[in-house]
């Protein structure tokens, strides 16, 4: 797995740091440290990265009458 700190510039606008994993975006912070912080977070855990998705309710009801 490959994970970059990038530093973007433009003209006018403040600087702006994102993450990626294998080229992919994570995630981008308009501040070094906590994009600093992030990518180390990810350099010792990179299960951090895995996504997941809970059913909080369910419900099924019949609507044919």
């Amino acid at each position: 797995m490959k994970i970059e700190l990038i530093c973007e510039k433009k003209i006018g606008q403040s600087d702006w740091y994102e993450i990626r994993a294998n080229g992919q975006y994570v995630i981008g912070y308009s501040n070094l440290e906590s994009a600093e912080n992030m990518y180390n977070q990810l350099l010792s855990n990179p299960d951090a990265l895995k996504s997941e998705k809970i059913v909080l309710k369910f419900a099924e009801i019949d609507v044919t009458s």
